[in-house]
């Protein structure tokens, strides 16, 4: 039985290891995600559900959720851009108005987020960002395709 004892230890440490390494971050359980028939909050979807996808410069296109995962978080970040307001941990990724996407914990008030309407890409300019102390889970949602969505009428990487 010891001679299996490295092999554990070392499973047991890999395991930790990616989970301390991880940087993809989450979206807090109640923030909507933009379905092809309105929306959902991020607990509420399944592997399958169609959601909606989009890049800046491209049309709009339906995709699947191909996996959730609950990602354990500390503290959760609340970002407002006028009316819009988008709950996530501080590594899920956001677009910025010029395309690139960046970790919700670099953005600053001031800065240009991206959004999107029927008439095609609106630029939002972020009006407030705090960081919240909690224990909590988020959704990490990975979507096929472009791998971009609107949550909280945010564009969103996964």
């Amino acid at each position: 039985m010891s001679r299996h004892l490295p092999i554990l230890v070392l499973f047991l440490f890999t395991s930790i290891f990616s989970v301390a390494q991880d940087t993809r971050g989450g979206l807090l359980p109640d923030t909507q995600v933009a379905l092809l028939d309105g929306s959902a909050a991020a607990e509420d979807l399944n592997v399958g559900s169609e959601i909606w996808t989009w890049m800046p410069g491209e049309k709009p296109a339906s995709a699947k959720v191909t996996a959730i995962r609950r990602v354990h978080a500390d503290s959760y970040i609340l970002l407002k851009a006028g009316k819009t307001q988008l709950g996530a941990t501080g590594s899920h990724r956001v677009v910025l108005a010029d395309g690139t996407l960046t970790r919700l914990d670099t953005i600053k008030v001031g800065q240009q987020i991206v959004s999107w309407s029927p008439k095609g890409k609106v630029d939002l300019l972020v009006t407030d960002i705090r960081v919240y102390p909690a224990s909590l889970i988020a959704y990490d949602l990975t979507v096929e395709g472009h791998r971009t969505f609107l949550a909280g009428g945010v564009l969103v990487g996964d």
